[in-house]
């Protein structure tokens, strides 16, 4: 019984450090972060010569209530069969959002609100625009006025149109549509109308004042900046962003910010260059800008479209996505984690069980059946090397008594005894380390669903 113990004291300490190295252990010194650090000071140098465009940044304003924020502008009506919300003319930003299928908590009967204007506490909000090298072009701002042309409310049936003259002969206008779920898609044109060349350059940009009131801050769940850049994904923590900016280049990807049940995400323009920047200047932003100018000729007009996510994290929405919309890896802004390969389809069939019984606790249920059956041989081999580790008891206290005062021959005594009857002391513990993973995997789908 008390080899018994060791064992599976051993097996028990040698699951702690696999997932101690896994989730704790100091990483490596990365290369990449170095080079951020040396491409964040040029990029300063740069911006201070002003020969690199720069986007609008949103200034300081009063804090009042949501309320009374969305009263004192002029807006566009959203809604959809999962949104609803309001466009603000001032700016034309995506500033207030709830979602309509899902509650505060069990008891309450207030949707989820998700975005809010920039003048509250919570302010959280997207915007979209142009920049200029050196700020030379007037463009839109945050504080720009766009008149609505056209359709006044934005459903997943009618587009709005949204015009702003910068009165030196340019015309900006916005196409924003909407469809039957969480997808945004802005085309930016630009109309010019004067008899000079103009480069400007498209970006997109998330703000968020303030962290989430239930960040979890837990180490299996990641929550705050993320995006996949030429495939390779980048996590970042608020805390990262608030010690320094973060600046990458890529050829296609996708940047946003990830809640544990929500998210918010930005594509850019299929086949261009971009830079994204995750950064922390009083309030936290996710943006990205065009490496290459857009050029408009006189007498003509170009345009840009981008994708805005702001959704709930719903497994085969963000799926679909993916594939109708060709987003590499969407899914992984749910985080599912290392053992995605069985996380992930654990999800699927635990969805399969919870539509057929109708009861999550059930399917949660069968879920346990189906697993422990399929480990059932290994359990099965794990209680019977334990029995026969039972029947040597005897022997050896037997041994232990006969070799009290020599502990190198009670080993070999026991070695030989173990030989001698076919035994591996540690068959009993095999078992149980090669479920760990399965069972953690439970957990994590468990933790990280909507």
């Amino acid at each position: 019984m008390e080899n018994k113990n060791v064992f599976i004291a051993v097996a028990l300490s040698m699951s702690v450090l696999l997932f101690w190295s896994a989730f704790f252990d100091p990483p490596e010194p990365n290369v990449e972060q170095t080079e951020i650090v040396k491409n964040e000071k040029i990029e300063n140098k740069k911006l201070d010569s002003g020969i690199v465009p720069s986007i609008n940044e949103s200034s300081t304003e009063q804090v009042i209530s949501r309320r009374d924020s969305i009263k004192k502008t002029n807006r566009i009506l959203l809604e959809n069969q999962k949104i609803k919300g309001s466009i603000s003319l001032e700016g034309a930003v995506i500033d207030d959002l709830s979602f309509k299928n899902y509650k505060e908590n069990l008891e309450s009967n207030k949707t989820v609100v998700f975005l809010s204007p920039k003048e509250t506490t919570d302010g959280y909000f997207i915007e979209s625009g142009w920049a200029s090298v050196g700020n030379k072009i007037k463009v839109p701002t945050n504080k720009s006025i766009w008149k609505v042309v056209g359709n006044k409310v934005l459903s997943n049936n009618n587009p709005i149109i949204l015009e702003w003259n910068n009165g030196s002969n340019l015309i900006f206008r916005k196409k924003i549509t909407l469809d039957d779920n969480y997808l945004f898609k802005i085309i930016q044109e630009i109309e010019n109308k004067s008899s000079e060349r103009i480069e400007l350059y498209p970006y997109a940009q998330i703000t968020r004042n303030n962290k989430p009131k239930d960040l979890q801050d837990f180490f299996i769940l990641h929550e705050g900046f993320i995006g996949v850049l030429d495939e390779e994904l980048k996590e970042d923590g608020y805390k990262d962003i608030e010690e320094k900016k973060i600046t990458r280049e890529a050829d296609k990807g996708w940047i946003g910010i990830t809640d544990k049940y929500w998210m918010t995400a930005l594509v850019p323009e299929s086949g261009e260059s971009f830079k994204s920047t995750f950064l922390y200047q009083d309030a936290y932003k996710a943006n990205f800008l065009l490496n290459k100018p857009k050029i408009i000729e006189p007498s003509s007009k170009i345009n840009n479209e981008i994708k805005v996510f702001v959704a709930a994290k719903e497994v085969q929405t963000i799926d679909a996505y993916a594939a109708n919309e060709k987003i590499e890896k969407l899914d992984l802004i749910i985080d599912w984690g290392w053992f995605y390969f069985f996380t992930k389809p654990l999800f699927f069939v635990a969805d399969y069980f919870f539509k057929l019984s109708g009861n999550f606790g059930f399917a949660i249920i069968i879920i346990t059946l189906i697993i422990r059956l399929t480990f059932f041989p290994l359990a099965n081999y794990s209680f019977k090397s334990m029995a026969k580790m039972k029947a040597l008891q005897p022997e050896m206290a037997r041994l232990k008594d006969l070799h009290k005062d020599d502990k190198v021959k009670l080993q070999q005594a026991m070695m030989a005894l173990y030989k001698k009857e076919q035994i591996n002391p540690a068959s009993g513990c095999l078992p149980v380390l090669i479920q760990i993973p399965f069972f953690f995997a439970i957990y994590k789908m468990l933790f990280i669903s909507l």
